[in-house]
């Protein structure tokens, strides 16, 4: 690292990144809870619930690929708060299983 880096983050900012670490490797930690649920309570074939978990899994990562040009143009709030809200309609969307298109659709958003 050179002298002129600046690696002096606010609290709040190193705050925030750990939270996000947590988060991530919550997420990361409940995905087999969640095939296991789609398998036994929806009653999904092995196959049809690790392809809903492997299209929430593509489109995280092309978020993450895809939020670091967003960032510039809408700001780290903004597209933090427009996150939450998707997050939270996908979320509620999943809740009525919908029919299998629709809620791989869903897991994607």
């Amino acid at each position: 690292m050179t002298a002129d880096q600046d690696t002096n983050y606010p609290p709040r900012a190193l705050v925030a990144i750990i939270l996000t670490g947590i988060a991530s490797v919550m997420t990361a930690g409940l995905k087999p809870i969640l095939i296991t649920l789609y398998i036994a309570r929806a009653g999904l074939s092995q196959q049809t619930a690790g392809l809903i978990l492997a299209a929430e899994m593509l489109a995280a990562a092309a978020g993450a690929a895809l939020v670091s040009v967003f960032v510039v143009r809408l700001g780290w709030r903004r597209l933090a708060l427009i996150g939450l809200l998707l997050l939270l309609v996908g979320d509620l969307a999943c809740v009525a299983w919908p029919p299998l298109d629709a809620l791989i659709a869903i897991r994607i958003v």
